[in-house]
């Protein structure tokens, strides 16, 4: 009876992974982003876990020509998957944190080393007792050896534990260290499948939990996709304004919540004099400015086409002007290393709002809007590109 039940378990998982796909993995492969392919290619390598898995039980003890045959073949394609799915899980952790092609290549051969490894010990086990075996009477059974296996997959999990921590450690945004929190959620529920698994034989919930661990994954993807400005990676409108509903709402002591209106000087002439492209790059060299200058636990957004809030708390007035100080020398620093054919400069409004003061997000836009456009005025009268 165990046997039905771990295989409608492994078809409910392989249902959900092909809901998954359907809703975000059937787009035109050749206009999405490396982490959305891999996590695709991951939804692919879970169904194939799931699917070889409940055909390991369907043909544990079946007679029939070819039978063992088969169930060797099957069970070893199983032990392949298995670290090829922990394999690329450590390559999509690679690029969700650094978002370079170029890192996730140098990983590839350094993962590759255990998946070597890991097909020498399966090619043996399909011909004599080594890591798993099919008896005569076409029954499999774990062997000595299945715990060498077991710690290779744990392998992948602990290196990307390693470069998870490593940026976490080191990132100043706050969206990418929100990341890595969730990442670091994924090999949980494997991890406890495996352990559950590895001492009562007859369970089969390692790659359930990888199922779980994705649809974690994918509900972050698309929430990030809703509250996320899709050409800087910065966060939107709307989640500027949830965050500033809880912030308004949850103030740190006796700190003062500051809000910066942001607006890119001669926007518009960058545009026509460079094309938009490089209207594109102005943006989002705007963004890298932003966080150069900012606390790591500031927030930021892009709330318009070259608008941009930065929010953030400070004990006095002073820090927060400082703050205002530190960007303008960021964009100084910018301009003089002329990594770009255009100069960028902005107009800055603020809103301080101090401890027990509530004002509406309306009210406090609107007060840093003002002075924004103040300063505006003053920099276009003075000719300040």
């Amino acid at each position: 009876m165990s046997y039905l039940m771990n295989i409608a378990v492994d078809c409910i998982g392989i249902i959900i992974l092909l809901l998954m796909f359907f809703n975000f993995g059937s787009q035109d492969i050749q206009k999405r982003e490396t982490d959305d392919i891999l996590f695709t290619v991951m939804l692919f390598v879970n169904i194939g876990l799931l699917s070889t898995d409940a055909l390991m039980w369907i043909l544990d003890g079946s007679v029939f020509w070819g039978a063992r045959t088969l169930n060797i073949l099957i069970t070893a394609v199983y032990y392949i998957l298995q670290p090829a799915m922990c394999m690329l899980w450590v390559l999509y952790c690679a690029y969700k944190l650094t978002e370079s092609k170029r890192r996730v290549a140098k990983l590839v051969p350094i993962c590759l080393l255990p998946m070597i490894f890991v097909l020498i010990l399966t090619v043996i086990s399909c011909f004599t007792p080594f890591v798993f075996y099919v008896d005569a009477s076409n029954h499999y059974s774990r062997q000595a050896y299945y715990i060498v296996f077991v710690l290779l997959c744990f392998w992948y999990f602990f290196y990307a534990f390693i470069l998870a921590m490593k940026v976490k450690k080191t990132e100043k945004k706050p969206k990418t260290k929100e990341m890595t929190n969730f990442l670091l959620l994924y090999p949980v529920f494997p991890a406890i499948g495996v352990i559950i698994q590895s001492i009562f034989f007859g369970i089969s919930i390692i790659w359930i939990g990888s199922v779980i661990s994705l649809l974690i994954v994918y509900f972050n993807l698309q929430n990030a996709k809703i509250t996320s400005d899709p050409l800087t990676g910065v966060n939107n409108r709307r989640r500027f304004e949830s965050f500033m509903e809880y912030k308004i709402r949850n103030r740190h002591g006796k700190s003062k919540l500051y809000l910066f209106m942001i607006d890119i000087d001669h926007f518009k002439g960058i545009n026509d004099r460079y094309g938009h492209l490089c209207g594109d790059e102005a943006i989002k060299q705007t963004v890298k400015i932003l966080v150069k200058a900012v606390k790591r636990q500031d927030f930021i957004a892009r709330i318009g086409g070259d608008e941009f809030v930065v929010v953030g708390e400070r004990d006095t007035d002073a820090e927060i002007f400082e703050t205002i100080t530190a960007i303008r020398r960021e964009f100084q620093t910018f301009n003089e290393t002329k990594a770009q054919t255009f100069l960028l400069s902005a107009s800055i409004g603020y809103s301080i709002l101090c401890e027990e003061e509530t004002k509406s997000i309306d009210a406090i836009l609107a007060e840093a809007d003002t002075l924004m456009y103040q300063e505006k005025k003053l920099h276009h009268a003075a000719g300040l590109r």
